[in-house]
């Protein structure tokens, strides 16, 4: 494998879906835009979804629960009240697990340049979109040296 650019940073997948369904990849690590593709080194995180539709599940039930118990009707102020603080609450715990997920195990892989379909700016990460390949989806990076270099480089290889 031919030498290429370093990019050390963090990957950041979010808990829930933004634009892309993120691929899986978590935790401090490397991206090396090389000839070959796009080589990526961190480590497997586990899915949150499932424990996000608990969350939000339980988050729903606890708001009918309440708006129940207190006699409230669906319409009156206290209610949306109530439902601006579940649905707060659910957003709080939802992020603070995302922020917990738990770096797996060390993971290398080489993404072929004709599978990266776009890298682009997402907020505050670099987000590079793999189709026809596996692991597909959205790589979601925050590089030490910040995001213009990293997708620049990558767009140009990319396209190259």
């Amino acid at each position: 494998m031919g030498a290429g650019k370093t990019f050390e940073g963090e990957f950041r997948p979010p808990g829930m879906a933004r634009s892309v369904t993120p691929i899986l990849i978590g935790g401090p690590g490397r991206c090396v835009v090389s000839p070959e593709g796009l080589v990526v080194e961190g480590q497997k995180v586990r899915s949150q979804g499932p424990v996000m539709l608990l969350i939000l599940f339980g988050m729903l039930l606890a708001f009918f629960g309440l708006v129940t118990s207190l006699g409230l009707d669906l319409d009156s102020r206290g209610t949306k009240v109530l439902g601006v603080i579940v649905m707060l609450g659910a957003l709080a715990i939802s992020t603070a697990l995302a922020k917990r997920q738990k770096a797996k195990e060390p993971t290398k892989v080489v993404f072929p340049w004709a599978s990266i379909k776009d890298a682009r700016e997402e907020g505050d990460l670099a987000l590079v979109v793999v189709k026809k390949f596996k692991p597909k989806g959205g790589l979601y990076f925050a590089p030490r040296e910040g995001l213009d270099g990293f997708l620049q480089a990558v767009n140009d290889a990319r396209r190259a």
